[in-house]
């Protein structure tokens, strides 16, 4: 799954909205999530990467100012006291746009609010993110889909989850609600959306223009 987050796009993105915005990150307060791994060199020498970078090894009490902030920090405290789990654990949920003209799929949740939203859900162990956005399309509307590109990626502190949204084309199957929690699924305009959804459905709807 980390090889696969790590494709060019998602670094290009990831420049994009907060490396090219790094001054108004610092103003605003950024939450984010890190993740990071304690691992070992097995063979090879540090070089330069393809990329024009070279690593740079420093003593754990004397770690660069630079590297402060954006949880860097807590990842380094919790190496140096031989901690494991010591930052917040979260899920990783994979949601898929799907546009037929100037409609958008969305399905009715059975549970809560019963909510309109984009097809998709959390991603299980042993599956890549990518294959949970395929599979959840076709359980809950039936249909098989091939993923087309990243559309963006979001964060929610309350639920402590790591949200990747994609843009995908229908491939093949039948439009119908699959699974026990989807009471329906069908297009909607854009500017037509139904009632009730979560607050933040429009904007990533916009977002599927805008990269």
């Amino acid at each position: 799954m980390v090889e696969r987050l790590q494709k060019k796009e998602v670094r290009e993105k990831i420049k994009k909205d907060f490396i090219d915005r790094e001054n108004d990150i610092k103003d605003a307060g950024w939450n984010g999530i890190l993740i990071a791994y304690r691992c070992r060199i097995v063979r090879g020498e540090p070089g330069e990467s393809a990329e024009g970078t070279k690593p740079t090894f420093f003593p754990h009490d004397h770690i660069p100012s630079a590297l402060a902030g954006g949880g860097h920090d807590q990842a380094i405290q919790a190496w140096q006291e031989g901690r494991t789990g010591a930052l917040p654990r979260f899920v990783v949920v994979a949601l898929v746009l799907i546009r037929r003209g100037d409609r958008i799929l969305l399905v009715r949740q059975s549970y809560g609010r019963q909510y309109w939203s984009l097809p998709g859900g959390v991603m299980e162990q042993g599956e890549s993110v990518e294959e949970a956005a395929i599979r959840e399309v076709k359980e809950e509307a039936g249909l098989d889909v091939r993923l087309r590109r990243l559309v963006g990626l979001y964060t929610n502190p309350e639920e402590n989850a790591l949200v990747v949204t994609f843009e995908g084309e229908i491939i093949g199957g039948t439009l119908r609600p699959g699974a026990e929690e989807i009471l329906d699924c069908a297009f909607f305009p854009f500017d037509g959306l139904p009632k009730p959804i979560r607050d933040h459905l429009p904007q990533r709807i916009a977002d599927l223009d805008q990269t």
